[in-house]
């Protein structure tokens, strides 16, 4: 799944989109739009396909790192999209999160391990008597 592209420097560039205020100005722009953008957070990365990684810096979710699959916000006009449409659970905190990053390699290695038949206890037919 290979998903953080890169994370938003710190910076005092105001000509970088790809930096943290730049990464504001979009969650900004998605707002400005009536595009649904979850309170109480800051776009801290962001993935290949263009989605947003953030970190809530409020409320129920403070502290906690999530997805935001922009292509999951219907744009149909009959539909009322939520805040909460396309926004998926990455990790309880930051340093959850920061210790999940791993290679590609790394990720494949675990997928597979987590796909993987376990085997089953043979469980004994034979009762034992009793200890008295």
């Amino acid at each position: 799944m290979g998903w953080v592209q890169a994370f938003a420097p710190i910076t005092s560039s105001r000509i970088d989109s790809l930096n943290l205020r730049g990464q504001q100005e979009l969650l900004q722009r998605y707002a400005d739009e009536a595009v649904p953008v979850p309170r109480g957070c800051i776009a801290v990365g962001y993935t290949g396909p263009g989605d947003s990684i953030l970190l809530f810096t409020s409320g129920r979710r403070r502290g906690q790192v999530w997805l935001k699959v922009w292509d999951d916000v219907s744009s149909d006009p009959k539909i009322v999209a939520k805040p909460s449409d396309g926004l998926y659970k990455l990790a309880g905190s930051f340093n959850a999160f920061l210790k999940n990053l791993c290679t590609e390699e790394e990720a494949e290695r675990r997928l597979a391990r987590a796909q993987a038949p376990r085997p089953q206890k043979k469980r004994s037919r034979e009762r034992r008597a009793p200890s008295r």
